[in-house]
């Protein structure tokens, strides 16, 4: 419930101490109504209390996951004592990540109907990756555009859309969204991870080995996707070594959500077979030709016994960023990449 709600009835008693004040009513009366008023009001704000011990323990833990459980109760406590509506959005996105997702799509899918535009526009955002957790990927997308077709833009609503539309094998729809992403000047690791992605899809190896350099020269990445590609982009040149290095560091430094690609489990099965000789060859060529399936979270049905391939001479890394050739309208580099009528109208509802 959100805080406006529970004010109401503190400030209207305190209008009518107010009131009886300046009224001449006997005192005890003004008394007594100030009194109420103030509890009230105290009462009011205690979920905003919770919610900023709750945000403390998340902060102070060296474990995001572990924090997050730590201070569900608290959170869970505060949405109920009431808060105000930005505040239900992070108790909703906390919940999503690490809590139950049901009640997590009650509090988003109510303050989606808020007045206040900008509001509603991050309570659907954010509720789109309530069907993300549930893999009901054309409704995450559904929801997601919805957002976007208010007219606000934010880093998460890019990184989110262009997520879906890679789970749902939709490389024309990423590429636009990315160039549009680039031109609104967005910049952030998760988004260097994606452009690196679509490198990887495009079968080139090499530049996605240079963007992923970049990132991980400047911090230690918390989320696990580019420690997933960065190991796919070694082991495409058959270098096992450094591939497991990244899986290992992909385990120590990330947290598992309920919105991530892959589970804890899963990446230890990876390392398990990058680490296996009957394996790694042929998870190696399913990297090379469908590198789709694992970045979507999928790990691929392996032949055991084959020999290791002839490999391409792995290329030294270097730090890269965009170039204009990267965001510019017209890209040689896919085939399918011309604009239909169906394109043109959905740029124009995006106001691209």
């Amino acid at each position: 419930m959100q805080r406006k709600y529970r004010t109401v009835i503190p400030v209207v008693i305190l209008a009518l101490a107010v009131a009886a004040i300046l009224g001449g009513a006997p005192a005890y009366i003004g008394i007594v109504l100030l009194t109420l008023a103030a509890i009230g009001l105290i009462y009011s704000s205690y979920g905003s209390v919770l919610f900023s011990r709750g945000s403390r323990i998340i902060s102070k833990s060296t474990n995001k996951a572990e924090g997050a459980k730590k201070a569900m109760p608290l959170f869970e406590r505060a949405y109920k004592m009431g808060l105000p509506e930005q505040y239900a959005i992070v108790v909703g996105n906390v919940m999503i990540q690490y809590g139950e997702l049901e009640k997590a799509k009650e509090i988003l899918d109510e303050i989606s109907r808020s007045k206040e535009r900008k509001i509603a526009f991050q309570a659907k955002e954010s509720l789109s990756m309530y069907y993300w957790a549930k893999r009901d990927i054309k409704k995450a997308i559904k929801v997601c555009e919805d957002a976007k077709e208010m007219g606000f833009k934010d880093q998460n609503l890019y990184i989110n859309l262009g997520t879906y539309y890679l789970a749902d094998n939709n490389l024309h729809r990423f590429k636009l969204l990315l160039k549009e992403c680039y031109k609104s000047k967005m910049e952030s690791p998760v988004l260097i991870d994606l452009q690196a992605t679509l490198l990887i899809l495009e079968g080139n190896w090499e530049r996605a080995g240079n963007f992923l350099k970049t990132m991980f020269d400047q911090l230690t990445p918390t989320f696990q996707d580019p420690y997933i590609h960065m190991a796919m982009v070694h082991l495409y040149y058959g270098d096992r070594e450094v591939a497991e290095s990244y899986l290992k560091r992909c385990l120590e430094a990330c947290t598992f959500s309920n919105t991530a690609i892959l589970k804890r489990e899963e990446v230890e099965s990876l390392l398990g077979i990058v680490a296996d000789d009957s394996r790694v060859w042929s998870f190696r060529n399913e990297i090379a030709s469908s590198p789709i399936s694992l970045i979507n979270g999928a790990i691929p049905k392996l032949t055991e016994g084959m020999k290791m391939p002839e490999l391409p001479a792995k290329p030294i890394f270097k730090a890269e960023g965009l170039k204009e050739s990267d965001v510019s309208e017209k890209d040689e580099s896919l085939p399918d990449t011309s604009l239909t009528d169906e394109d043109e109208e959905w740029l124009k509802r995006h106001n691209i």
